[in-house]
């Protein structure tokens, strides 16, 4: 768990929990991939998941995410029930895979709009202008995926997940 200051001893109040697990559990058939997982994170916090390959790690955010349900536990996003109030959960994050799904016959561009679309978002194109700088994708805004290089596909990902300005980002697998 990561640890972090006691800010009642400097005076000031505590740290917003962000992301809650309490028991998560996820089987597949008779096989536990977690077992009875407990997490607190609070905002702000940089945290990784380590461990060797069929520890959970992938199968914890994406049940932390929403994307698949747990078969038991709590889940928590900003104080949404990942379960009960799945939309609003869903709101507050964002999830990067380890191997981006983009369409084929949209540019990266027209893949950040698509996504400020689904986030209802208004008077995207400065968003949209700042991240493709950010990430340095500004030439290659009118490619099409299979123009781009895993990394360059990777990044139009992580710009899909920011465009919403989401309070947590999941990325499975950042450094491959």
């Amino acid at each position: 768990m990561p640890s972090t200051p006691d800010s009642t001893a400097l005076g000031t109040a505590a740290p917003q929990i962000l992301i809650e697990a309490r028991g998560l559990t996820k089987r597949y058939g008779t096989t536990t991939a977690v077992d009875s997982l407990d997490l607190e994170v609070a905002a702000g916090t940089i945290l990784g998941l380590v461990g060797p390959n069929g520890a959970g790690k992938t199968t914890s955010m994406r049940c932390l995410t929403g994307i698949i349900p747990a078969t038991s536990g709590v889940l928590r996003v900003a104080g949404r029930d990942v379960e009960s109030e799945p939309l609003e959960a869903k709101r507050e994050l964002a999830f990067v895979p380890d191997t981006p799904h983009l369409f084929d016959y949209l540019t990266v561009e027209e893949h950040l709009r698509f996504c400020g679309r689904i986030h209802q978002l208004p008077d995207i194109e400065a968003r949209i202008d700042r991240l493709l700088a950010e990430f340095e994708l500004l030439e290659r805004r009118h490619h099409l995926p299979g123009a781009l290089s895993r990394g360059m596909r990777q990044k139009a990902a992580i710009c899909m997940g920011f465009l919403h300005d989401p309070r947590a980002i999941f990325l499975d697998e950042p450094l491959t």
